[in-house]
């Protein structure tokens, strides 16, 4: 988890409590409001893509991005309003899902010799009686999950376009998700029916289950706490124990086994109690970049070694005034300690 070695900090001119943290191939952090999403593409024949959504005419806006960029509008049914989106198949495919509980797959025609174009062919996959809350896609097993309000939660196949399993018996709603990329295992995260009703996200508990790609069910903790933003690390298995991540209301993040969910351990908010809105691990895992709502972004970084208790950071200048708070510098050395295990 944690970093010993460095903190850094960004501040970003994202609204508040839409922040996302996005990785391309080659590592780079890019930081876009939470209706956004970035494929990177690692072929020379195709572009690398960055949809948006949630526009006043209900489209979803694709962007290439390459030496001669163009833009596609995809015009989603207007009762139907996207609540998220995801690339796959290699940027050829883009998922959508909102409000009504449909699943569509849009076949892109996406390549370097021609400007990016649609296909004209969409297939709607129904499952959820109720809206979408997210949507995580996995290339290494070609699959696609959705979350629904209806507290179900289905694992798609991205290459015949059809159903596979549902992860039934959640308590309510489905808050986030996230799948192991090395072992395919799926976390899901729910509010208790009680707790859904009520407002303070701080106040709020929630249940974490974990499933196997088969959809059996591993294992449920439940959590005093909010969970908001979920992810895994993706290290060689064999080699290291792969853990999973979560962002807390109240600004803490929680490494826990991908085993049997058990804490390993926990990070201190380096401000006063800001939500982690998302979470991002790097393809070697050792870099965990964690967006907050007051516009922050943090860096925690693996130290060079085990034996380093010194923590050290570094604060890039923040584009919002007034946005660092005093607190960072002390939490940034005493939380140092803590990240031992990616």
């Amino acid at each position: 988890p944690p970093s010993h070695k460095c903190a850094s900090t960004l501040g970003t001119s994202c609204s508040p409590e839409r922040i996302s943290c996005l990785l391309n191939g080659s590592g780079d952090l890019a930081v876009t409001e939470l209706q956004a999403v970035f494929f990177p593409s690692s072929s020379v024949t195709h572009s690398s893509l960055l949809v948006t959504w949630g526009h006043w005419d209900n489209t979803m806006v694709i962007r290439s991005v390459c030496s001669e960029p163009s833009t596609l509008k995809l015009h989603h049914p207007p009762l139907n309003r996207i609540s998220c989106c995801q690339l796959v198949c290699n940027g050829q495919m883009l998922v959508s899902a909102g409000t009504v509980g449909v699943v569509s797959f849009w076949e892109l025609i996406n390549t370097n010799k021609q400007p990016l174009a649609y296909s004209g062919n969409v297939h709607h996959l129904r499952g959820h009686d109720g809206s979408v809350t997210c949507l995580v896609a996995c290339k290494p097993y070609s699959i696609v999950v959705s979350g629904s309000t209806d507290g179900t939660c289905i694992i798609w196949d991205t290459n015949r376009l059809c159903y596979v399993n549902s992860l039934t018996n959640h308590e309510g709603p489905i808050n986030c998700l996230a799948i192991s990329p090395t072992l395919g295992d799926i976390a899901t995260v729910c509010l208790t029916r009680r707790e859904s009703q009520n407002r303070s996200k701080s106040s709020q508990q929630c249940l974490l289950y974990l499933w196997t790609i088969n959809g059996r069910l591993v294992k449920q903790i439940k959590s005093d706490v909010q969970i908001l933003s979920l992810c895994y690390t993706s290290a060689p298995e064999g080699v290291y124990i792969n853990v999973i991540i979560t962002g807390m209301a109240n600004g803490t993040i929680r490494f826990l086994s991908s085993w049997d969910l058990s804490l390993l351990c926990e990070l201190p908010c380096p401000y006063d109690s800001a939500p982690v809105l998302s979470l991002a691990v790097s393809s070697c895992s050792t870099k965990l970049y964690a967006g907050y709502s007051n516009m922050n972004v943090v860096t925690w970084i693996k130290p060079e070694s085990d034996l380093d208790e010194n923590g050290e950071y570094v604060v890039v200048p923040s584009l919002v005034p007034n946005a660092l708070p005093s607190t960072l510098e002390r939490n940034a050395q005493s939380t140092a300690s803590l990240l031992k295990y990616f």
